[in-house]
């Protein structure tokens, strides 16, 4: 009989990694032992920045992000969310996890264990961008869950494969965008980190962060897709938005300047006018006319 339970308290069993063909066999196979947490499966919101240190817990863990944000670690993968991402963490590895003040998501926790121990895909754990389709998903693993009735298990099984597979889908489109570098999920994040964020409070760094990627990894990628590296584009980005202020507002230059991070007067000038084609005067001046 199915039996939705996974204790969190228990230490997690050991676990067996299978690729992601034996994976899905074994996750639709009546052979191995399916338990799907009732409380933990559907859209849930939080308001309370609730944050966790190295935590681990005896089922598969996938979350979207649908409002906010996450950042954190499991098994020395970083796992930064923003909304529209997905994660995997599976079970039995250390993670520590960080929300938004504010964060709006849907998860499911399950387990699927065989001669008593985990079975878990070896390509875990992980961060899926554009992964907001997976809300049907999980909305329907949700209603299947509340309503019961017969033959409920074998719908999981289903359900759950059909989302395994949705995941892979996302990482296989990723992987056939590398040649261009960042995938399209990838870009459409940088673009609205540094929207959110201002590209004056920004490094590198950042944006490779909040992709969960390494800082050398991620400037490759990103060269290839932007055809300039990290830091020539963010002091492009700078200098644009520092524009806006010239021709937005009455604030002297030099307080612009400083705002946005330069050091004086020259230094600004000499990089507004490389990347504008004028003198911030000038510009502010065209701009006013």
């Amino acid at each position: 009989m199915f039996a939705p339970i996974v204790d969190f308290r228990a230490r997690p069993r050991p676990s067996h990694r299978v690729r992601a063909g034996a994976w899905l066999s074994a996750l639709v196979s009546t052979k191995t032992r399916l338990a799907v947490h009732p409380l933990c499966v559907g859209t849930l919101s939080r308001d309370d920045g609730w944050g966790c240190v190295q935590r681990e817990v005896d089922a598969h863990w996938v979350l979207l992000a649908l409002d906010g944000h996450s950042v954190g670690m499991a098994g020395g993968v970083d796992i930064g969310v923003q909304p529209g991402d997905a994660f995997w963490v599976p079970p039995g590895v250390p993670h520590a996890v960080q929300w938004s003040g504010t964060f709006r998501y849907a998860e499911v926790y399950f387990s699927i264990k065989t001669a008593g121990r985990h079975l878990t895909w070896a390509g875990l754990p992980r961060v899926f961008h554009g992964a907001g389709d997976l809300k049907r998903s999980l909305d329907r693993l949700a209603e299947e869950v509340q309503v019961g009735g017969g033959h409920q298990e074998q719908r999981l099984r289903a359900l759950l494969s059909g989302l395994c597979i949705d995941l892979w889908r996302i990482e296989a489109a990723d992987g056939d965008e590398q040649g261009q570098g960042l995938s399209r999920g990838q870009r459409r994040i940088v673009l609205e980190t540094a929207r959110r964020r201002g590209a004056a409070s920004l490094e590198p760094r950042d944006l490779a962060k909040a992709l969960s990627l390494s800082p050398n990894y991620f400037s490759r990628q990103f060269r290839a897709a932007f055809g300039v590296s990290p830091r020539a584009w963010l002091n492009r980005r700078r200098i644009e938005e520092a524009a806006v202020a010239l021709g937005q507002t009455d604030l002297p230059v030099y307080a612009i300047a400083d705002q946005w991070g330069y050091a004086g007067v020259a230094q600004f000038s000499r990089q507004f006018k490389s990347v504008m084609g004028q003198s911030p005067r000038d510009y502010r001046q065209h701009s006013h006319s």
